[in-house]
């Protein structure tokens, strides 16, 4: 189960869970700081691949090498995503944080 995971991005924010429901992330707009699209380096950043924390880089879903989506939180708090199309998704996330925070 936590080699799938499931991400969504809609009004409320950002969710990720994997196929078994558990481990569940949410990260609502109101806490969102900025979003980025970063290369990520899964053994040099993480350490190794799947569900991880790192001191330097927070917490990460990180299935493989490449593009990804870095959620950086109010209180400082990372969290990265390696996802297909990462702008696409930095680009809606910010749209939506945008609108939220008018």
């Amino acid at each position: 189960f936590l080699s799938v995971f499931r991400a969504r991005i809609n009004g409320a924010g950002f969710s990720v869970k994997s196929a078994g429901g558990w481990p569940k992330f949410v990260i609502p707009t109101s806490e969102i700081e900025s979003v980025e699209v970063v290369h990520v380096n899964p053994l040099g950043e993480f350490g190794g691949w799947g569900w991880r924390l790192s001191p330097t880089h927070g917490q990460g879903i990180v299935m493989r090498t490449g593009e990804g989506l870095r959620i950086t939180r109010t209180d400082g708090r990372k969290f990265t995503l390696t996802i297909d199309d990462a702008a696409t998704a930095a680009a809606l996330l910010q749209g939506i944080k945008d609108r939220n925070d008018e």
